[in-house]
């Protein structure tokens, strides 16, 4: 009769563990989704305000700036400016990496499981890659997926001939 009463207490116990995991389980995947579509509403106003930002100083005279700190969530495979081809490049880590630039009409974003989105700029714009540098995440992160930001402080100048889109310092 008394082991009867112990599996039956193990049985409780090992039900609440179960429930207990499941309970975690469903917060931390509704945790998850909350935080993956934050990140994409601010990959988007990233996109837009660098948008607004280049086609302004495309209608502005020679020799104004601008300044604003771009902040691109992990789910952004890249920001680009592109040609009428609108392809992803393949090599997109090795152009960040190597702080390239690139001068067409068309600024692209990709986000990861999602297609390629580009809009028209008024006049033509050179600009860096912007990608995901590298960082290390801290271990309640990688449970939670929670995305990591890269910023990268970036000069907006208007020359003759187009607007430049830089990251980094400018001389």
């Amino acid at each position: 009769m008394n082991s009867q009463r112990k599996a039956f207490a193990w049985n409780w116990v090992i039900s609440g563990l179960i429930i207990g995991l499941l309970v975690i389980g469903t917060f931390t995947s509704m945790l998850n989704k909350v935080f993956m579509e934050n990140a994409r509403q601010d990959a988007k106003q990233q996109f837009s305000e660098i948008y607004a930002r280049s086609n302004t100083l495309c209608t502005s005279s020679e020799g104004e700036e601008d300044f604003y700190d771009i902040s691109i969530p992990d789910i952004v495979e890249g920001i680009y400016i592109a040609n009428d081809d609108k392809v992803f490049p393949e090599d997109f880590d090795e152009r960040v990496k190597n702080d390239e630039t690139f001068v067409g009409s068309y600024l692209c974003m990709k986000l990861r499981e999602d297609r390629l989105n580009c809009r028209r700029l008024v006049c033509d714009v050179e600009m860096s890659y912007f990608g995901q540098k590298k960082t290390v995440m801290t271990l309640a992160d990688k449970i939670l997926k929670k995305p990591v930001y890269t910023t990268f402080p970036t000069y907006f100048v208007k020359n003759e001939d187009y607007v430049s889109v830089l990251a980094g310092d400018v001389d």
